[in-house]
């Protein structure tokens, strides 16, 4: 874009971010392990059953699940390939403050959800074919996307959208 659309000012630190350095990337991990880029907080009033859905469907690993002292969770923390995910129930004590504030909403409190999660997996057709299955409402049919991966979208019953992609090797020609 032309720097002459941009009023003396605005050009001028324009200018001066466009020749910035990138800075290079670097580890703040003090211990070595590996960050996640991304991990989605997911606010759901059953964390038990949403990761067994997770489990069958995604092929999920639990990482951490705690519950307070009378069994109700309210932490979940999980791995579906290298992504991580965590669910907070909004019905847990520790929660509270979070729920006065109107940030721990879930999905149905909400009237839907604005985020869509999408996973790449060894085998969209078959966690699409075990979503549905399941009770996940088809949000997006699974095909071959133009951008090179076969796709399908479903919506768990939670409320969630879930779009499970595997890379088509090639990827189409338009």
């Amino acid at each position: 874009m032309p720097l002459a659309l941009f009023p003396p000012p605005l050009a001028r630190r324009v200018e001066e971010v466009v020749k910035m350095p990138i800075a290079k990337e670097k580890s703040i991990a003090p211990t070595g392990q590996k960050l996640a880029p991304v991990m989605p907080f997911m606010y759901i009033r059953d964390p038990d059953g949403a990761l067994d859905f997770y489990r069958r469907v995604l092929g999920a690993t639990v990482l951490m699940r705690e519950a307070d002292l009378s069994g109700v969770v309210s932490h979940v923390l999980f791995q579906i390939g290298e992504s991580r995910f965590m669910i907070s129930n909004p019905a847990a004590r520790n929660a509270s403050q979070y729920v006065e504030a109107g940030w721990a909403r879930t999905p149905q409190e909400l009237g839907g959800t604005p985020v869509h999660l999408y996973v790449q997996v060894e085998d969209a057709d078959g966690v699409f074919a075990r979503a549905t299955a399941a009770g996940a409402k088809v949000v997006h049919e699974v095909g071959d996307m133009e951008w090179g991966d076969r796709v399908g979208g479903f919506q768990d019953p939670w409320g969630h959208i879930w779009y499970v992609a595997t890379p088509i090797h090639p990827a189409p020609r338009r």
